[in-house]
């Protein structure tokens, strides 16, 4: 094996002598270490791939992977974050949760200051009437449904992949005679899969609130264009995501079968701790800008879309 200067080998197949190694994780003197010169081309490669490299990779820790777009940008934050924390220490613990998750960047802010401003703009669609259809993906408990239920009277559809809150919704069904509950999650495809219990923050992706002792329990993903048949959608008057990262799959997928554009209003919230959710996010609304116009966004919070007349 060749070596270069003084760190050693890197732990990664293929790498040439002039390509970028930054964030890929290198052995020196017998440790772990990433190369953090972001941007930076070094002759420190590995010409020939030990015989060992998949022992090699599984013992490197998790906090060495190669570190993402969302890595960078929450370390970045990371003074501001602990400032506020400190300034805000004196709200109750539901508001600190809620800028915790946002990591008390402004965008929070603004949007807290728009629901002071106009408290019903999360359920405010000048296009639902008692004629429409609604999509909650994520219902939740229900709060977004009954809301908008009492607001327009029209049809809505509420999934929810999580099974701990099928109990709840079918409750609030009761309540909210246009409430179709649906005991599963919509996706790119139908499968089974593992949802934490994190309550407000379930998700099938490892989240910043899962630890631990998190617990798991299976819920049902289906295929959102065979569910738009399945039920006979013609056209979705608004479609409301907030599912813990699973938005991607779900836009994709509308996107891909050209299925968005039956939808007059996009009620998104992405959710950047997904692997690779930056250039997603990014791809996702370039799309977009084909079939609707963006009406307002407060980044990584909520964002809303209208089909283009």
């Amino acid at each position: 094996m060749r070596q270069f200067g003084a760190l050693g080998t890197v732990v990664r197949k293929g790498i040439t002598e002039d390509e970028d190694v930054s964030g890929h994780v290198l052995t020196v003197d017998g440790r772990a270490r990433i190369a953090v010169a972001v941007g930076r081309r070094r002759p420190i490669a590995a010409l020939r791939w030990p015989d060992d490299w998949e022992d090699a990779m599984t013992e490197i820790p998790r906090r060495l992977r190669r570190p993402t777009e969302y890595d960078l940008h929450r370390a970045l934050s990371k003074p501001r974050q602990l400032w506020m924390r400190r300034k805000e220490r004196h709200r109750e613990p539901l508001a600190i949760a809620y800028l915790e998750a946002g990591r008390y960047r402004k965008t929070v802010y603004d949007f807290i200051g728009a629901r002071i401003e106009n408290p019903g703009i999360m359920y405010t669609f000048d296009n639902l009437t008692a004629d429409s259809l609604a999509v909650d993906v994520g219902a939740f408990e229900g709060k977004w449904s009954r809301e908008v239920y009492s607001r327009y009277g029209c049809t809505i559809d509420a999934f929810e992949l999580s099974p701990e809150f099928f109990g709840v919704l079918d409750e609030v069904a009761v309540e909210v005679p246009g409430m179709r509950v649906h005991q599963y999650g919509l996706g790119a495809a139908d499968e089974t899969v593992k949802v934490s219990m994190t309550h407000l923050g379930s998700s099938v992706f490892d989240s910043p609130t899962a630890g631990a002792n998190t617990q798991w329990i299976e819920g049902e993903l289906r295929d959102v264009a065979q569910v738009w048949t399945d039920l006979g959608w013609d056209r979705v008057a608004v479609m409301k995501l907030n599912i813990e990262g699973g938005e991607y799959d779900v836009l994709d997928r509308l996107i891909e079968t050209g299925l968005v554009a039956g939808i007059d209003t996009i009620f998104v919230q992405f959710h950047e701790w997904i692997p690779g959710a930056y250039s997603r996010r990014r791809a996702i609304r370039k799309a977009l800008v084909e079939t609707h116009d963006q009406e307002w966004c407060y980044p990584w919070v909520w964002e809303k879309w209208n089909r283009k007349a």
